[in-house]
């Protein structure tokens, strides 16, 4: 992968979460993985995306202590941006994330809770052709669509769901990413109920 021009850039030592680290076992870590990737490589890194877009207090320190060039952490807006550090510019680009982009909400477990919801691939495929297909359309209009929150019925955790709506249709399901129960996942009946229930077959 190099050896054809690719990148590799860092995304942490064992996926940890920057946010519950000090100063001191964040650096460690990033420093392990950095020196890794360069060994492996042949060449240092240039940017970082952090672990789960764990952000920590002292990440952007870190970055700049690495000379890394860009960050992929961080959604502050659709846009690559400059990040400042103490309201100063700090030459370190941020290459926004967006979760509408990723499928990790899709099929990801859900590493520090107990439920474990996970979505086929046929599934996310559906999710994001549909989409797609409305989009090539001309069809897929998100200032049409309004958002009902509601709490998904099928079993007794109660996850809440947040129901896109477009012309009386539910278009997609999705769930708050600060949710304590979902922390943004779903499982297969919460995700993908919506087309049975409208199903006019």
């Amino acid at each position: 992968m190099v050896k054809e021009g690719h990148e590799v850039g860092i995304h942490g030592w064992i996926h940890e979460l920057n946010s519950e680290l000090g100063l001191a076992d964040e650096r460690d870590l990033m420093k392990r993985s950095f020196d890794t990737l360069a060994k492996t490589t042949g060449k240092p890194p240039v940017g970082m995306r952090t672990p789960s877009w764990d952000f920590s207090q002292h990440t952007l320190t870190l970055v700049r202590e690495l000379g890394l060039l860009y960050d992929s952490s961080l959604m502050a807006d659709d846009e690559p941006y400059e990040l400042l550090e103490d309201g100063e510019p700090t030459g370190v680009v941020e290459l926004p994330v967006e979760w509408i982009k990723d499928d990790a909400p899709y099929m990801n477990m859900v590493r520090h809770g107990a439920i474990r919801p996970h979505t086929p691939p046929s599934g996310v495929l559906s999710i994001f052709k549909s989409e797609f297909d409305m989009r090539a359309a001309g069809t897929w209009d998100e200032s049409a669509q309004t958002e009902t929150t509601t709490i998904c019925a099928y079993c007794g955790v109660g996850c809440n769901l947040t129901l896109h709506v477009q012309a009386n249709d539910i278009v997609k399901v999705t769930s708050p990413h600060d949710n304590p129960v979902t922390h943004g996942n779903l499982c297969i009946k919460g995700r993908f109920g919506f087309q049975h229930v409208q199903n006019r077959e």
